[in-house]
């Protein structure tokens, strides 16, 4: 809702200002008169507008406050409260500007209306195709609020894996970068002055000093261009995983890495089982759901996969088979899929094995920590250590020339 700055006068005539929320000027002043103020001078809060207009624009929509959304409105919904009475009450209470107008959007969308899950699907950068399904087939089944309540356990789910990861990859960046630094200005600003020191008193200089120096003055004469070509080896990336073929061979190459690609493959396989296992588990029809979980999964060779499964799916084939010629799926999830559609529980089948794979996940990035932090202090302890070598052999051997003279 947007905010009016406003002038009032008490009963004592004193004057006050203040702020207040409202849907137009004519609520403001009716709330004010209400309370027996004598108004003034009620505008637009300018400040406000502009902010707001800007967060609605350019904000990000954080999933923690997607996880929020979707809790209060199935409590809201659980509780009596009526559909539009919920989607009110979000739509002012949401701090997120960006947020904060999607939910009037679909409040006046349902209000004219609308379904819910027809009102969220004209705004795709905050609802996924798998959560408009799955309200789809809550507003169907009438269990709207328990369907809202598992989406949030589900992003929740989502979220944390995904942040798992994230830190997986963020500690060894950061070790890199940490090292990195150190080097750079050891090369550019420390030794520079040792090298100043060793022409003036004209030393012999050992191999490793040599070395240095010219990977010194290389660095400090090219630092144009090295910063340079990071930044087109940068945009070249960028460009690449932008086009299919790109990101394709961008995943190829990451799953084949030794340890982190054993994280991703189970990190996705551990998505597909959990979307696929919830929207089966909640009604929607396997052909569905295997073009939306296709549709979600960030990783191109494994939407691929379920691609072609699909299409073996759509001619009768059972879900085990159409999976099990592909290396992706581990043994193991190919028999528990196979005993699902057997006893007729293939969306619990699905979610179990999520949740063992995101045990395995959590043992592999423990594992890729533990073989990473060695290996990189190692690394860090060589290149400090010979830079150290090559600055102080020379004075060790002014000094031992000193001696023998």
């Amino acid at each position: 809702m947007p905010k009016f700055k406003f002038k009032i006068r008490d009963q004592s005539g004193k004057l006050t200002t203040g702020v207040m929320e409202a849907s137009d000027i004519d609520s403001v002043v009716s709330k004010l008169m209400e309370k027996n103020y004598l108004v003034v001078s009620v505008g637009e809060d300018k400040e406000n507008v502009w902010a707001l207009d800007l967060g609605s624009k350019f904000g990000r929509i954080r999933t923690k406050e997607l996880v929020f959304l979707y809790m209060q409105l199935s409590n809201l919904i659980n509780s009596g409260v009526t559909l539009l009475e919920s989607l009110e009450v979000l739509e002012t209470q949401t701090p997120n500007p960006k947020l904060r107008r999607i939910m009037g959007d679909v409040r006046r969308d349902v209000l004219g209306g609308l379904s819910l899950s027809e009102a969220m699907k004209k705004h795709p950068s905050a609802f996924s195709r798998l959560f408009i399904s799955l309200i789809r087939a809550g507003e169907a089944g009438g269990m709207l609020d328990t369907i809202l309540e598992k989406i949030a356990v589900f992003t929740e789910k989502e979220h944390r894996l995904h942040q798992k990861i994230k830190s997986a990859v963020a500690y060894p960046v950061v070790m890199i970068v940490v090292a990195l630094g150190v080097v750079i200005f050891l090369l550019t600003y420390v030794f520079p002055r040792f090298i100043k020191i060793f022409k003036r008193v004209g030393a012999n200089l050992p191999l490793p000093t040599k070395i240095l120096i010219d990977v010194s003055n290389y660095l400090q004469n090219n630092y144009v261009l090295i910063i340079g070509a990071m930044i087109a080896l940068t945009v070249i990336y960028k460009m690449v995983v932008k086009t299919k073929t790109g990101v394709y061979v961008v995943t190829r190459i990451k799953m084949s890495l030794p340890v982190y690609g054993d994280l991703i493959v189970k990190a996705s396989v551990t998505r597909f089982c959990r979307t696929l296992g919830t929207l089966l588990e909640n009604g929607v029809p396997i052909m569905s759901a295997l073009d939306i979980v296709e549709d979600i999964l960030d990783n191109v060779i494994l939407a691929r996969v379920i691609r072609q499964a699909a299409k073996d799916v759509k001619e009768g084939v059972g879900l085990a088979p159409a999976l099990s010629p592909f290396p992706i799926f581990p043994p193991m999830i190919i028999k528990m899929i196979q005993v699902g559609e057997k006893t007729g529980s293939l969306s619990k089948m699905l979610i179990k094995s999520s949740e063992f794979y995101e045990s395995e996940v959590e043992t592999t990035i423990e594992t890729l920590i533990s073989l990473l932090e060695p290996l990189l202090i190692v690394v860090m302890g060589a290149m400090v250590g010979f830079i150290a070598l090559a600055m102080f052999l020379p004075i060790f051997n002014m000094t031992n020339i000193v001696k023998s003279a």
